[in-house]
């Protein structure tokens, strides 16, 4: 990892305010593999679609690389039960983002009307595509989920791993025996780096793969002799 950079729990970071503020920015700089989601009148969304769950869910499972100067390199965003946190996402979360949406407290952009498509069942995300036994297998076996990004001087650098180790150490902690994420082809050889492999792949559309990585954290033990 780059010297000048330190890996902390955002709970620690000296302003987490401001710290979460720089999260959502860096989720929108870096949320088209690596580069900026489009037009910044998309970020407020994006940001609160991305980042917004974990700011209020799972304070305590985010882990950012500071800089020298206090600034945010990169963040990793983990939650412990996958399936606890779809339950708060579908009875809590999405409801009260559907409704800024209506009230027009969110511009109208491609972001927001795919969300609302969504949330009406009028259209599928990439998870949806995976075969019923696979989920399963990952809600049981891999129950926490996590996304990461970093801005771009930092790349390269060993934060983007720092982070996860530091996540992973958190996890093993809490006896969590695994996690997964959902990506495509770009991130594959980061997540392979840091002990992912892939659990299943699917075609989202002609020429583009989602790709299903899991990671166990925590071994079972053996019965006893």
């Amino acid at each position: 990892m780059s010297q000048s950079s330190s890996v902390l729990p955002i709970t620690q970071h000296a302003r987490p305010t401001q710290a979460w503020t720089e999260v959502h920015a860096i989720c929108c700089e870096t949320a088209n593999a690596g580069a900026p989601r489009g037009d910044p009148a998309r970020w407020p969304f994006f940001g609160e679609l991305w980042v917004g769950p974990y700011e209020r869910r799972w304070p305590s499972w985010t882990w950012v690389g500071v800089g020298e100067s206090q600034d945010l390199l990169g963040y990793i965003t983990l939650c412990p039960n996958t399936q606890d946190h779809e339950l708060w996402m579908t009875w809590v979360f999405r409801p009260q983002l559907a409704l800024k949406i209506l009230l027009g407290r969110y511009a109208k952009t491609l972001d927001t009307q795919k969300f609302l498509k969504r949330w009406l069942g009028l259209e599928k995300s990439p998870e949806h595509l995976f075969p019923r036994e696979i989920l399963q297998k990952v809600h049981t076996q891999y129950p926490a989920h996590l996304h990461t990004n970093l801005r771009a001087r930092a790349r390269g650098t060993g934060l983007g791993k720092a982070l996860w180790e530091a996540g992973a150490s958190q996890l093993r902690t809490h006896q969590i025996p695994g996690i997964h994420l959902f990506c495509g082809d770009a991130p594959v050889g980061f997540y392979r780096k840091c002990g992912f492999e892939i659990l299943h792949t699917v075609e989202w559309r002609p020429g583009v793969k989602v790709h299903l990585m899991v990671q166990t954290l925590v071994h079972p033990a053996s019965p006893s002799t």
